[in-house]
């Protein structure tokens, strides 16, 4: 299927503030993965917010969490995106592409390899821990990428009931300190490049 762009960015931008234009959008593919983990992370919480509690909102728990976690996938690779651009000079390119595929989905790869990282050591034990309760928490059977997207590999429907505002709340703070924590980790990069 082709869709015809029929309007430029500023026409776009234009339309979006008038009342009198019926509602257009734009596909956004940002090339830095922590502009993309951001979009990923903002999805899952409207998806999360739009829940009330009804028994068909079970079934767009899974989807949201598959956001949740794609944000939380690309927010730690993007310090390595970020390490590469300040060694290489260029956000992506094929030796990127080999060190990512080391850890291909697993966060808990991710983070592993973020710990050896120089500025692990100025990260609070608090925030550190939140992090890493999170990545435990999405790398359960039940919550890795896989089971999210394709859910029929288990034995049975998953029947895990939880409050819902803690569980968006705790979401939103784990996303709050894995920002944190990767910023530190990114702040704490050399600047110059290996030449």
């Amino acid at each position: 299927m082709t869709i015809s762009r029929v309007f430029t960015k500023n026409e776009l931008a234009a339309m979006r503030t008038s009342e009198s234009f019926p509602p257009h959008v734009a596909l956004v593919l940002p090339v830095d993965y922590r502009t993309a983990a951001l979009n990923y992370y903002l999805s899952a919480m409207v998806l999360l917010n739009s829940f009330d509690g009804k028994p068909a909102d079970d079934r767009i728990v899974a989807p949201a969490l598959a956001l949740y976690r794609q944000g939380m996938e690309l927010l730690f690779k993007s310090v390595f995106q970020q390490r590469h651009l300040l060694a290489a000079g260029v956000m992506f390119d094929k030796n990127l592409e080999s060190e990512l595929k080391l850890h291909s989905h697993s966060l808990e790869s991710a983070f592993l390899h973020l710990e050896t990282l120089e500025g692990r050591s100025l990260v609070s034990p608090e925030m550190l821990q939140s992090v890493g309760h999170v990545v435990s928490f999405l790398e359960e059977e039940t919550k890795q990428l896989q089971a999210l997207r394709y859910g029929g590999q288990l034995a049975e429907d998953e029947l895990e009931p939880f409050a819902l505002v803690p569980f968006r709340e705790e979401l939103h703070k784990a996303w709050v300190a894995a920002t944190a924590y990767t910023e530190v980790l990114i702040s704490s990069l050399p600047t110059e490049p290996k030449i």
